[in-house]
């Protein structure tokens, strides 16, 4: 760490020592240093264990346990992954410190590792969870990552500055329309639940590689360089293929918490009915009409419509892995007819169950 970041850091950590860890809106909140990569992995590595040489800096206390793995590719480009179990219900803070250029936009992929265990008449099936999102972030934007206890998470980001991505444009990995007009509008950032799906390999390879490196750290970098621009190449072009949503998600942090905890509640209800308005209103503490505009903003769409995309998306996994029929899906997902389970896959997914069969 050079002594200009080290002196950044250490200042800011005099500042807010007394207030990590602060509890807000049902979270316990802590904050870092987001104006850089360089300063994302100084500011954690201030109150973590920190290897430099393996790159990897972690922490087992009562909010957290896991680690952070870090990479500088080239100049401009760099990735962060954390992989981590909350111990408490977990907010993270972005402060960005005055004075100090923020030129670094984000493309993060959220994965929710939990394993739900369904019970169907001939197996019990440990279903992986199917709660994966992308986001893609302006710099200097602020975003929140709201966790839940006992949530077992993995989130990849992958930096990029404002320099890096003109060159790259002009080398064809974000040469994009859809991109280009994100990048001149005034909207900070935008949501992607369950994007990306049919490159589930490429990105978990690239995960992988991270997580399962050695004592001395990514020994090829030129490997790892070009599993990163594979995918940051696959997320452009099926960017081309799809509508930004005009929502934003430029709400106040504590209309975000509040929502995370709808969202919580949905995704622990795709096995059940879908909670009422009512009940997910008085989960986040706002009123119904709120939550649907909030939610809209925030998602792209109604919560309904959100829950009906998980639970398709987790009919998918279960009718691809050819153990259960779809009879049986529909109903352990709530549905007493096929026909209207299959109408409902096919408003998801565009086809109908028996393609995937």
């Amino acid at each position: 760490m050079n002594l200009g970041i080290q002196a950044i850091v250490s200042s800011w950590l005099g500042k807010v020592k007394k207030y990590l860890f602060t509890y807000r809106d049902g979270f316990y909140e802590l904050p870092y240093i987001a104006n850089s990569p360089e300063l994302i992995v100084a500011s954690f590595s201030s109150f973590t264990k920190h290897d430099p040489k393996r790159k990897v800096f972690s922490a087992n206390n009562i909010f957290i346990n896991g680690e952070g793995h870090y990479e500088k590719i080239e100049e401009g480009l760099w990735i962060i992954l954390s992989n981590f179990e909350a111990k408490k219900n977990l907010s993270f803070k972005l402060h960005y410190e005055p004075g100090i250029e923020s030129n670094y936009h984000s493309l993060t992929l959220y994965i929710n590792k939990d394993i739900r265990q369904i019970k169907f008449p001939k197996v019990l099936y440990d279903v992986p969870s199917q709660d994966r999102s992308w986001m893609l972030v302006k710099a200097g934007a602020q975003v929140l990552n709201s966790h839940f206890k006992g949530q077992k998470s993995i989130f990849f980001t992958i930096y990029f500055s404002s320099d890096w991505m003109t060159q790259n444009v002009a080398g064809g990995i974000f040469k994009n329309e859809i991109l280009t007009n994100f990048f001149n509008s005034e909207r900070d950032s935008v949501f992607l639940p369950n994007f990306l799906e049919g490159k589930r390999e490429t990105y978990f390879k690239l995960v992988n590689s991270i997580i399962d490196k050695d004592e001395n750290g990514i020994s090829d970098l030129l490997l790892l360089r070009s599993r990163t621009l594979e995918l940051l190449s696959a997320f452009a072009i099926e960017l081309s293929h799809s509508s930004l949503k005009d929502s934003t998600v430029s709400l106040p942090e504590r209309d975000k918490r509040r929502l995370a905890k709808a969202e919580h509640l949905i995704n622990d209800s795709i096995f059940n009915q879908f909670p009422s308005l009512g009940k997910l209103a008085s989960e986040a503490g706002i009123s119904e009409t709120k939550l649907l505009a909030d939610f809209k903003r925030m998602y792209g769409c109604t919560p309904y419509r959100y829950f009906l995309a998980k639970q398709m998306a987790y009919a998918k996994e279960m009718i691809q892995t050819r153990q259960v029929t779809v009879k049986e899906i529909a109903l352990k997902l709530g549905f007493q007819h096929a026909g209207k389970f299959s109408a409902a896959y096919k408003k998801i997914h565009g086809h109908s169950p028996s393609r995937v069969m």
